[in-house]
């Protein structure tokens, strides 16, 4: 499908990258950037994309009401991977074709859930609030002992594209890993050394518990209080996927209780996050959805977004697709 017609960029990202405006504006007619530097949401979103014909589209979230609103929309383009903002039952009875390249942000993404673990393990955090609020020169300044990741053991819940790749820089690192997946991934995992094991299993004996899988009904409040029971005594948990994976309120009863160690936050349930005591918790760090941003994973991003302008399909095609290939849409 070509690029020419009304076309709509939403993702504040997308639009703040210069090459990516250059491109897209050789090849289209008809541009509209959201230049607000909010996210749009709801009715705003509504209205920015009335009348348009493409959209790109990040994590700004289209569901059934939306698309009833826009029939003028005929392409719908990801930016990035994740599709659970898409309610792909309404596009596809609308007849919208939708583009979208798997895989593209999957280093950064593991980057940052090895920089989270390690800073936690290392208590980087804890570390910098005391300083910062004086310890050093009030004489109080503790060096209290971390671990090292080589003597640990990461439990990765998903493997998908991240999954694997957090695998990789894991076993790389000496940790000794696991991995749960409701498919079969041994073709992946045997060459890396990584066995397969039950979530059970899984939860039971990791030190490190990152999650990776996509967000729908069967996963929704996955780490609830039950699987948080299940963990090791002060065992992290990593979550750089969808907020909605876990049960924020046992989390946080959890960490009060001393249960879980600490969490590595870079999703959460409400985005922006309000600063409410799981945000403000000394065994918590929080970041703002940053998974992808990265300048070689934003520039991989931009340009898949080109592609699947012109490279999107019915969503029966792109349903046939992701069983075929077998991989998480995160």
């Amino acid at each position: 499908m070509s690029r020419a017609g009304r076309l709509a960029v939403c993702p504040r990202t997308l639009c703040s990258h210069e090459p990516f405006r250059a491109a897209l504006a050789s090849g289209a007619e008809d541009v509209r950037w959201n230049d607000s530097g909010r996210r749009l949401a709801g009715e705003e979103l509504v209205s920015f994309l009335q009348d348009a014909e493409q959209a790109v589209v990040g994590i700004e979230r289209l569901d059934a009401r939306s698309v009833a609103r826009l029939p003028s929309l005929r392409v719908v383009a990801k930016f990035g991977v994740g599709l659970d903002n898409l309610d792909l039952d309404a596009l596809e009875a609308a007849g919208v074709r939708v583009g979208w390249t798997p895989g593209v942000n999957r280093r950064a993404v593991a980057e940052l859930v090895l920089a989270g673990a390690l800073s936690l393990m290392r208590g980087l955090p804890e570390g910098d609030r005391q300083i910062r609020a004086g310890a050093l020169a009030a004489g109080t300044w503790r060096a209290d002992l971390g671990r090292q990741l080589a003597d640990q053991h990461v439990g990765i819940i998903g493997c998908g594209h991240v999954g694997l790749e957090v695998a990789r820089l894991m076993r790389a690192l000496g940790a000794r890993v696991s991995a749960h997946d409701i498919l079969d991934r041994s073709e992946w995992l045997e060459p890396l050394g990584v066995p397969q094991v039950s979530l059970d299993e899984l939860c039971r004996t990791a030190d490190i518990v990152t999650l990776h899988t996509p967000l729908d009904e069967s996963t929704r409040g996955l780490i609830g209080r039950q699987r948080l029971e299940q963990l090791k005594p002060g065992a992290i948990v990593v979550n750089t996927a969808r907020g909605e994976l876990i049960d924020e309120v046992a989390l946080l009863a959890a960490l009060d209780a001393g249960r879980v160690g600490g969490a590595v936050l870079d999703v959460l349930r409400e985005e922006p996050a309000a600063p409410g005591p799981l945000v403000r918790h000394p065994r918590v760090l929080v970041s703002a959805h940053i998974g992808g941003s990265t300048e070689q994973s934003v520039r991989a991003m931009a340009g898949a977004a080109l592609r699947n302008l012109s490279e999107a399909v019915p969503v029966p095609a792109l349903r046939a697709r992701l069983r075929a290939a077998r991989i998480e849409p995160l």
